[in-house]
C-alpha cells in the first residue's frame, strides 16, 4: 500500500468494536490477505516488528505502534475516532512515562511479556 491510497470499502465502526477488529474487517472487505502489508504501511517508526504475537498491543496503545494520522487517512476517520476504539484514552491516564507496551499481563493464567 502506498501512503496516498485509501480503502475502497470502509465499513462503519460498530459501537464498542476494537480498533484491531475493525482493521481486520476492513482488510478482509478490501481483499487484503496478508495483514502485515497494512501494518507495514502505518507503523510508527521502525522499532516494532508486527506479528501475530504482538497485535494485541495495538488495542492497548495504538499511537505507540502505528501512525494514526496515516491510518485515519486510509480509513477516512479522525485520529480521535480511532483512539476511542482502543484503550488508549484510559491507558494514557495511567501511563505517565512507563512504556505500557512493555508491561506484562496475564490471561487465563498465562503471563505475557
Amino acid at each position: 500500500m502506498r501512503g496516498n491510497e485509501t480503502f475502497t470499502i470502509r465499513p462503519k465502526l460498530h459501537e464498542g468494536e476494537s480498533l484491531l477488529n475493525y482493521l481486520i474487517r476492513v482488510a478482509n472487505k478490501n481483499g487484503i490477505v496478508n495483514i502485515s502489508e497494512l501494518w507495514q504501511s502505518v507503523k510508527e517508526g521502525n522499532s516494532y516488528k508486527v506479528d501475530r504475537n504482538f497485535v494485541y498491543k495495538f488495542d492497548l496503545y495504538p499511537s505507540d505502534i502505528a501512525s494514526l494520522n496515516k491510518l485515519g487517512r486510509l480509513l477516512n476517520k479522525s485520529e480521535n475516532e480511532l483512539k476511542q476504539h482502543s484503550f488508549e484514552p484510559i491507558v494514557s491516564l495511567y501511563k505517565g512515562g512507563i512504556a505500557i507496551y512493555s508491561l506484562p499481563f496475564s490471561i487465563n493464567g498465562f503471563i505475557y511479556r
